[in-house]
């Protein structure tokens, strides 16, 4: 039986991964262990970070994991993009009358949802495979798994990363499923990955088990000069 994965990289990463130590996973070792064997093809549906004042070296570690990745040949990376755009917000808790306002700059990811939706599709209705696994808990997946698993007659199973549930999801799709927290740290790649040209790629430290957490300064307290309401806290990293 044919089966290609599809994978939402910031839902899974938000879901599973964000809080934890195991970021350097191995995509074929975790979804063999999902699917109880190997897959055919891994499709990874993600966006290219940027780094912050918080973390000057996010998209250096994003970079590493993705060279990583390519000692994988069956996995293929597929990449969206980030939009960033000003909104004016009300300052929480305001009294006055009308509320103050401030301008807010919101980055929000964008793509990786549409591509998966696309190429889950597009790759049931070439007859590329005989099940897919969806690994998401974004509910708007839930159309697109539906078609291709009540249309097309193909078998999709969701694993949902996330703690809340998808009655959505569950509702289309042929089997829905969670993800163990330990299955993630069985499934590491080992510490110095060896890419196709014969170069190597090392764990970034900060992913480590053991090594120490980013050191925070206290929170920064921002109040709005009309009516004295924190509007915005954020922390920096000691020494930024």
């Amino acid at each position: 039986m044919t089966t290609y994965v599809y994978i939402d990289g910031f839902n899974f990463y938000y879901g599973a991964i964000r809080s934890t130590r195991t970021h350097w996973l191995n995509l074929n070792k975790f979804v063999a262990r999902l699917n109880g064997g190997a897959v055919d093809k891994i499709k990874f549906c993600t966006a290219m970070v940027s780094d912050t004042s918080n973390d000057s070296q996010k998209s250096v570690r994003q970079q590493t994991y993705h060279q990583a990745l390519t000692s994988l040949p069956n996995v293929e990376i597929i990449l969206g993009h980030f939009r960033t755009h000003g909104v004016a917000k009300p300052v929480h808790q305001c009294g006055n009358s009308p509320l103050c306002f401030v301008q807010v700059s919101i980055r929000e990811e964008k793509g990786s949802d549409v591509n998966l939706a696309s190429h889950l599709i597009h790759d049931a209705h070439l007859g590329m495979f005989d099940k897919a696994i969806v690994i998401s808990g974004d509910s708007d997946l839930a159309e697109p798994v539906r078609i291709v698993a009540h249309e097309l007659h193909k078998r999709v199973i969701v694993f949902n990363p996330r703690q809340v549930g998808s009655r959505e999801l569950q509702a289309a799709a042929t089997q829905y499923r969670t993800i163990r927290p330990n299955v993630l740290g069985q499934c590491q790649f080992p510490q110095e990955v060896q890419l196709p040209d014969a170069t190597t790629v090392h764990c970034p430290r900060e992913w480590i088990p053991g090594y120490p957490r980013q050191q925070l300064q206290p929170r920064v307290r921002v109040a709005c000069d009309d009516c004295q309401v924190t509007i915005r806290t954020h922390r920096r990293p000691v020494g930024s």
